[in-house]
């Protein structure tokens, strides 16, 4: 990682580590195209069964406004990995924590434990489909 003329950290460019997944594509492709409203509502829900620290940034959104956040947040992931295009998803997320790009969240309000429990919830999440 190196700075660059405007003062943010640069990433390395995709591919590196050639990030090839043989069936997460077509499971990202259903999800997207047939159940991501569904998908988006259970993994809200289960945030919240578990008590998702990082929801505490989002007190203020209405149901509704976190169902379209998550929707949108997840049509991204989703078309990157029904791509075949997970480098990118990592690259892009990672420079926009480092960069503070993050709506509502600050790279140093997120704690290691906060990482691993969205890892740990979306994996359990997903075996529901």
């Amino acid at each position: 990682m190196e700075k660059s003329d405007n003062n943010t950290e640069k990433i390395d460019p995709p591919g590196h580590g050639k990030l090839h997944l043989q069936y997460l594509p077509a499971f990202a492709s259903y999800l997207l195209h047939h159940n991501l409203h569904e998908f988006v509502t259970t993994l809200l829900r289960i945030s919240r069964e578990e008590d998702l620290p990082l929801l505490r940034y989002f007190s203020s959104y209405s149901e509704e406004e976190m169902v379209e956040l998550g929707k949108a947040s997840n049509t991204v992931l989703l078309t990157l990995l029904s791509e075949n295009n997970l480098s990118t998803y990592i690259e892009k997320s990672t420079r926009n924590f480092i960069n503070n790009h993050i709506a509502n969240i600050t790279r140093e309000d997120v704690l290691a434990e906060d990482i691993t429990l969205v890892s740990w919830y979306e994996e359990k999440h997903s075996a529901n489909f």
